[in-house]
């Protein structure tokens, strides 16, 4: 229970809730409203007994009291016409309470999830691209849904806690007024069971903890094989990775047992103490002179909702348990989140890209010692097609990432028309740039969706005008749908060529100034890579085309190329005067294509 209830987990409250206190004030007061409702309606059972028995009940002289001066105040005399509707009226009154308490507590869950969702949703869109390439599969989907969604339990609990001890507080104080030792006898008791319920509530936290790092590993297991689901069929691995998966699925069950095991041993606990002590207190009564049946029916009934919100402390507890892990996986996401946001570097904007992109003695590492770029240098003039050519793991792709300011140079200066890249507004920058990647990104939903990327102001017109731009211009005139085709998950009812195109429709509606093709081919038949190559041929000279790639065809035609081995570039020049040349790496790399072919 120390874990539970430790001035971290208070911490982690008030971070996740704190912009909530007006609400939980409100909450606060409707539940001791509720509760004083709920006793002032019990309370009037003893008048009415009273009545019933035509003599007072022994130890009730302060509850009498009273309702003699209540009674006097609304001038009504405490006759069954009276009280039997009043207490039908006492009800109705806690009913509303009730319910505009569960409306407030709804509202402020569903608030709560939908403001937090967005929220770290947001964050991680926003957060630096080094970041965001180091993310484990699924992960991210876990926490915006599994562990914000427990977090939104714990709201709930917290305010039924409070609805909760505002009614133990207001019936302890009844109790109190009929009789002392018996009341402060039942809440030692409870307490009591608490602090013997102490070992198991913090064996189901540490099952808890451990639940949630299982359930990150089967999310990540789940949508990592998702993604290779054609690859585990072809070589016939579905059993094999079926048991690896299944090995999570059991260890979670087992950890789900154990916590259900916990929580029953305590539940199962209540009742048998509640029977033993409601006996003792039974004979205590009723071996005292003057036992009077209606006054023990009075007690037995509010030790039993006394031993009752003692039973809904203890599920509380649990259900702290099961969800302040998540909790604590939020809070830290949060804070994470808030360190790795993506800066904002530059201020100064361009009018338009007029002279070159040049790199003077760049350098990068992604970890101390570990440099993967060195001392690179070139330049790509203003609408000229420059190509990058070179082994995996070279640098290729980090070249790119420079350019699209996803990292920054370790040493040296990345320039635009002389004014340094870090100087340059981000947004405005990366909206002069098309981007087509290998790795093809498109979402189940139309062509036109896809092409213009629920960009609101670009309309059809320019949609079909950038497929015809990408050598499409045929094929969607064959769809009895055109351009509002869907695609299918990941693009799977397209030929890879055409999804590759209608990446490269989405980078060219934009207009850009500068058109990257990372490794945009490489995945590519003959066919269409030739189609890809047409359509460059026809962008040739009015914008800057900028070409990484494997193979040969795809930079045979540009006006520059920049051979890249070992993190440094080796040669550089036009592919013709580089083949010219059988020193070169470029006429050395030229052969062994041919002869691979």
């Amino acid at each position: 229970m120390n874990k539970v209830l430790s001035l971290q987990t208070f911490q982690t409250l008030r971070v996740l809730f704190g912009s909530y206190k007006g609400y939980m004030a409100l909450l606060i007061m409707l539940g001791v409203a509720s509760g004083v409702l709920e006793t002032f309606g019990i309370g009037i059972f003893i008048p009415l007994f009273s009545h019933i028995l035509d003599k007072p009940i022994a130890d009730t002289d302060t509850i009498t009291n009273f309702f003699n001066w209540f009674f006097n105040l609304i001038h009504i005399t405490p006759h069954l016409r009276f009280l039997l509707p009043l207490l039908i009226v006492v009800f109705i009154i806690r009913a509303i309470v009730l319910f505009t308490f569960e409306y407030i507590r709804a509202y402020l869950t569903t608030d709560y999830q939908y403001k937090t969702r967005s929220l770290v949703y947001r964050k991680l869109l926003q957060s630096s691209w080094s970041f965001l390439s180091a993310q484990r599969i699924g992960h991210t989907e876990n926490a915006i849904m599994v562990d914000v969604g427990k977090v939104t339990k714990l709201l709930s609990t917290i305010t039924n806690s409070i609805l909760n001890v505002t009614s133990l507080a207001v019936y302890a104080a009844v109790a109190i007024t009929i009789s002392p030792e018996i009341t402060v006898a039942t809440l030692v008791s409870g307490g009591a069971l608490l602090f013997l319920f102490r070992p198991f509530l913090e064996r189901s936290y540490r099952y808890a903890k451990e639940t949630v790092r299982v359930n990150k590993n089967i999310t990540h297991a789940i949508n990592e094989n998702v993604i290779g689901f054609k690859s585990i069929k072809v070589m016939g691995r579905e059993n094999a990775i079926a048991e690896r998966v299944t090995k999570l699925f059991d260890y979670l069950r087992s950890l789900d047992l154990k916590k259900a095991t916990v929580g029953a041993i305590t539940t199962s606990a209540i009742q048998p103490a509640i029977v033993i002590f409601v006996v003792m207190v039974f004979l205590y009564s009723f071996l005292r002179p003057g036992f009077d049946l209606a006054l023990f029916a009075v007690v037995l009934f509010l030790i039993q909702r006394i031993f009752l919100y003692v039973d809904r402390a203890q599920n509380g507890l649990h259900t702290f348990n099961d969800v302040v892990p998540h909790a604590g996986y939020v809070v830290d996401l949060l804070k994470k989140l808030e360190t790795v946001r993506e800066e904002k570097t530059g201020n100064a904007t361009l009018a338009r890209f007029e002279k070159e992109l040049a790199f003077k003695d760049v350098s990068f590492s992604y970890q101390e010692g570990k440099g993967i770029l060195h001392d690179v240098t070139f330049a790509v003039p203003q609408g000229s097609m420059f190509g990058i050519i070179g082994p995996s793991g070279v640098g290729k792709t980090t070249i790119v990432d420079m350019i699209l300011k996803l990292f920054s140079p370790s040493s040296g200066r990345v320039l635009v028309d002389g004014v340094p890249l870090a100087d340059i507004d981000t947004k405005d920058w990366r909206s002069r740039i098309g981007y087509v990647a290998q790795d093809i990104f498109l979402v189940d939903d139309s062509i036109f969706n896809n092409v213009r990327f629920f960009d609101a102001s670009i309309g059809e017109g320019q949609v079909h005008e950038a497929l015809g731009l990408a050598g499409l211009e045929g094929f969607i005139a064959s769809l009895p749908k055109g351009i509002h085709s869907t695609v299918g998950e990941r693009g799977v009812q397209l030929s890879a060529g055409q999804r590759q195109r209608i990446v490269l429709a989405r980078a060219l509606i934009r207009k850009p100034e500068i058109l990257i093709l990372d490794e945009a081919t490489s995945a590519l038949d003959g066919e269409s890579e030739r189609a890809i190559q047409e359509a460059l041929m026809e962008l040739r000279g009015k914008i800057t085309i900028i070409v990484i790639a494997h193979r040969l065809s795809m930079v045979m035609e540009t006006d520059r190329l920049a051979v890249i081995e070992g993190g440094t570039i080796v040669e550089i020049g036009s592919p013709k005067t580089l083949l010219a040349d059988e020193r070169s790496y470029f006429y050395r790399l030229t052969r062994l294509q041919t002869q691979d072919l």
